[in-house]
């Protein structure tokens, strides 16, 4: 008996151990009688299907008929019109619809029948021979339209299965080696197939034929899947970055339970704190149970493990109210359900609206700045479990990954400056665009985050019983506190100073110098000036936020308090269009190419030799032109004394005596 969904009274099942007739059937439980011994069993109905013997391995399985509709639709035309041809041989039917034909009756011999539907056929331009069209009529008679499907189209075969093992072995290799690196084109694979085959085979009368262009091109698609070795190389590198095996999801019951951690550059251009213009570095911690930002971090340059730890201290430190949490209020955002356990002080001293959530593991990947000591020390201070990915396995991380894309779309390409996810979305020059500074984007993305991410709805967040529901951060967190049974309690601003790097500075009478700025308190006033037993000035430990200039911190030897230290110009960049002279002094200072120090030293020198030269010549000058004068003079004097002497002497022949006249 074939295996069918149901069975009755008189059927013969085929069991392990042999045939069994059905003989009865009684509160839920069937008597079998075995067919040789006569033995009889009892076997509950739930059980049948176990005890049923699969299919014999020396039968052969028969081919699945098509459905009308289905093979209809696989005939070409010569097939449908032989249809209503082979049912009047069969049943004398005929095809248009009259009254039988006697020379198709069932009493006139098959021969004669197919005789005269050859010439039938003929007529209407069907050539066919009489040994196909008995092969066409055995199978419709067997199998009705389906029979006359041409299994060639339709016949499962293996792939390649006429493909020569010692081309597609060498040709696997290659591809595999390809995983990752440029993309190659078909030639260039054929010409490397044809090399390794030349290697391996060197007698070229046993040498494999090496395929056609297109036949490697059409073996490459198969061996390929959707690797991508001649395609997009950035879906190349994409594809041999997945994993073999199936994905094995980490479930995270609480929040804090997995973070992970990353770092890209930031998908627009910013001012720098050094005045130059570039992309900076973003690193964010995010929480997997609830997709919730907890921390992030832009650096000029590639991050340090000083600046991972400076990451995880932000998340472990809430951060302080702003001046700009009146967008809460504006907005409607309810406090987080934590706050509820906290006194008037802490609220004033912590983002209420805002979740704290502390990491209990931190997935990262292999980097040097994630596996530094400094990084590791922190995590090992406050019990936070440090795990690094597998390597090339983006999909371990695979939450934050998908986080940087949405804050390129969703945050970077609305700020001056966008550059593009890749190189072919960038415009021509987008970092001559009027970019915000460094601080202004970090104050400004912390913001986004607060407002905009944590209460947007995210597809990550599918509730699994409604997948029609998208939950936020923000809800995920403040549910889950009921589930928890315990909530986290906020370190103090103290913790998060003593975590933040330092270096070793002097206290001057006008406060500490730090980097290129000066920072001052009244409380500095017992360290200024202050010098050790040897007379040589006491350096202190300052700590400092590298994105935060506005402040750092020196602890006093004689109270171990903290001393904040303010940034002294901070009043002076408050004044109305600071910011905007201070950006177009920027820009003229740019353009009109002021002289450093050694070019000034240098213009100096110039100048005074051209006042020396101008003096030296100016003297010249006069003295030349009080000899000149001198001259002149002398001439003018000379001139004169001669007329004079003329003028008073007699002339002889004309001078007449008085007495004479």
């Amino acid at each position: 008996m074939s295996h069918t969904n149901t069975v009755s009274i008189g059927d013969t099942l085929h069991l392990d151990d042999g045939d069994f007739r059905i003989v009865g059937f009684g509160s839920g439980v069937l008597k079998l009688r075995h067919d040789l011994t006569d033995e009889y069993r009892l076997v509950e109905h739930l059980e049948l299907g176990v005890h049923l013997a699969g299919p014999k391995n020396d039968k052969k399985k028969e081919k699945p008929v098509a459905t009308l509709h289905h093979a209809l639709e696989q005939l070409n035309e010569e097939a449908r019109i032989l249809i209503p041809h082979l049912q009047e041989l069969l049943d004398g039917t005929p095809p248009d619809g009259r009254d039988p034909r006697p020379q198709y009756h069932a009493r006139v011999p098959v021969k004669s029948r197919l005789e005269c539907k050859l010439l039938e056929l003929d007529r209407l331009g069907i050539d066919i021979s009489i040994a196909t069209l008995k092969r066409r009529l055995s199978r419709f008679k067997q199998l009705g339209p389906a029979g006359l499907v041409d299994g060639r189209g339709t016949r499962l075969t293996a792939p390649l299965a006429r493909a020569d093992k010692d081309v597609m072995t060498p040709l696997t290799e290659l591809l595999a080696e390809y995983q990752g690196r440029s993309t190659p084109s078909v030639t260039r694979l054929r010409a490397e197939l044809r090399f390794r085959l030349i290697e391996a085979h060197p007698d070229a009368a046993r040498r494999p034929k090496i395929p056609s262009l297109s036949t490697v091109q059409r073996y490459i698609a198969y061996l390929d899947g959707d690797r991508k070795t001649t395609g997009n190389a950035e879906q190349n590198k994409s594809k041999s970055k997945s994993p073999d095996g199936r994905f094995r999801s980490r479930l995270a019951t609480a929040p804090g339970d997995e973070c992970q951690v990353d770092t890209t550059t930031f998908d627009s251009f910013v001012k720098l704190p050094d005045g130059t213009v570039g992309r900076p570095c973003l690193s964010v911690l995010v929480c997997k149970r609830t997709r919730s930002i907890m921390a992030h971090n832009f650096t000029a340059g590639a991050p340090t493990g000083f600046d991972h730890a400076v990451l995880v201290a932000r998340a472990l430190v809430p951060r302080t109210l702003r001046p700009w949490a009146r967008h809460y209020e504006d907005l409607d955002f309810p406090e987080m359900p934590w706050t509820a356990h906290l006194d008037e002080a802490a609220r004033r001293q912590f983002d209420t609206r805002r979740p704290y959530i502390v990491p209990q593991r931190i997935i990262t990947d292999n980097g040097r700045d994630y596996t530094s000591e400094a990084l590791r020390s922190v995590c090992a201070r406050y019990g936070i479990s440090l795990t690094e990915s597998p390597i090339v396995s983006p999909t371990s991380k695979a939450q934050v990954e998908r986080i940087f894309g949405t804050i390129g779309t969703k945050f970077a390409q609305f700020l001056p400056g966008y550059s593009g996810s890749r190189t072919e979305f960038r415009g021509e020059q987008p970092e001559k665009e009027a970019v915000l500074d460094l601080a202004t984007v970090s104050d400004l993305f912390d913001r986004w985050v607060a407002i905009v991410w944590q209460n947007r709805v995210h597809d990550g967040l599918i509730d699994p019983y409604d997948p029609s529901v998208r939950h936020t951060p923000n809800s995920m967190f403040s549910a889950s506190l009921e589930f928890t049974g315990y909530f986290p309690v906020p370190l103090q601003p103290e913790d998060y100073v003593a975590l933040m790097p330092k270096e070793t500075r002097t206290v001057q009478s006008d406060g500490i110098e730090f980097r290129g700025r000066r920072y001052d308190s009244a409380h500095l006033a017992p360290l200024r000036d202050h010098h050790d037993a040897n007379g040589k000035k006491t350096r202190f430990d300052v700590h400092y936020d590298p994105s935060d200039i506005h402040q750092v911190w020196v602890r006093s030897p004689y109270n171990s308090e903290w001393v904040t230290c303010s940034w002294t110009e901070t009043e002076g960049m408050s004044r109305p269009f600071e910011r905007a002279y201070m950006d177009t002094v920027t820009r003229i200072t740019a353009t009109s190419h002021g002289f450093t120090d050694d070019t000034a030293d240098d213009m100096t020198l110039t100048l005074r030799a051209d006042i020396t030269r101008e003096e030296k010549d100016r003297k010249a000058a006069d003295a030349a032109a009080l000899r000149a004068a001198a001259r002149a003079a002398a001439r003018a004097e000379t001139s004169t004394i001669g007329r004079h002497s003329a003028a008073t002497e007699a002339p002889t022949d004309t001078f007449t005596p008085m007495g004479s006249i």
